[in-house]
């Protein structure tokens, strides 16, 4: 009588076990998560908008609806803002360069919609509102190449509105209590109010930002 080889058999079992085993464990849940935040504004006066490192840390509540679907609510602390670049000519001569960061801070109240295609993985996409904080700018500027400016002040919060809103998307690695993924939020509104000293600078821009996080659910 031919014996059987168990061993192929059992290893490719073991392996999806190992797969689908973390997957049935997403279940509702409460959470903390944290991470690397890159923001930015599109100025159309500047020669150059770049990414503004910032962070992103908060509170997170899962809602399984069906094994594969959950809603996911969030309350988080984002900061955002640009690294610009501008200059200045006159005649054909460089009259000034400088840099300024604009860094502001809200309140994020994302609410997502979670979708797991396959085992551990999961697509979450939904809403969000913002609530704004506070806001700074940091200005250095050089004129004529000899006279340098270096000035960081708070910055009104009526030059700003005070509620943001957009759509935040992105993907994540989940195993047992681990998360690992990554957003892009998108600015719905427009940051500066009309009429005021920050509308003149950004000219209609809105909130941008992406965000790499670590976060644990229990």
């Amino acid at each position: 009588m031919k014996k059987r080889n168990y061993i192929k058999y059992i290893i490719p079992g073991a392996l999806c076990m190992f797969l689908i085993i973390p997957a049935i464990a997403q279940k509702s849940g409460i959470g903390i998560k944290g991470g690397l935040s890159m923001a930015t504004l599109n100025i159309p006066n500047s020669d150059e908008n770049n990414l503004l490192p910032g962070f992103n840390v908060g509170f997170l509540g899962r809602i399984m609806i069906t094994e594969n679907i959950g809603l996911q609510p969030e309350i988080l602390f984002s900061s955002k803002g640009v690294d610009t670049y501008y200059s200045e000519n006159f005649l054909g001569f460089n009259i000034a360069d400088g840099e300024t960061k604009l860094r502001i801070n809200y309140i994020d109240i994302p609410l997502y919609l979670v979708f797991f295609p396959i085992p551990n993985f999961d697509i979450h996409l939904g809403p969000y509102i913002g609530f704004l904080m506070n806001s700074a700018i940091d200005t250095q500027t050089e004129i004529l190449d000899f006279i340098n400016i270096d000035n960081e002040d708070d910055v009104d919060r009526s030059e700003f509105n005070q509620l943001d809103a957009g759509l935040s998307m992105g993907l994540a690695f989940n195993y047992e209590f681990l998360m690992l993924g990554v957003n892009y939020s998108i600015g719905l509104r427009e940051v500066a109010k009309e009429s005021g000293n920050m509308e003149d600078l950004l000219d209609g821009s809105k909130n941008g930002a992406f965000q790499l996080y670590l976060g644990l659910i229990f």
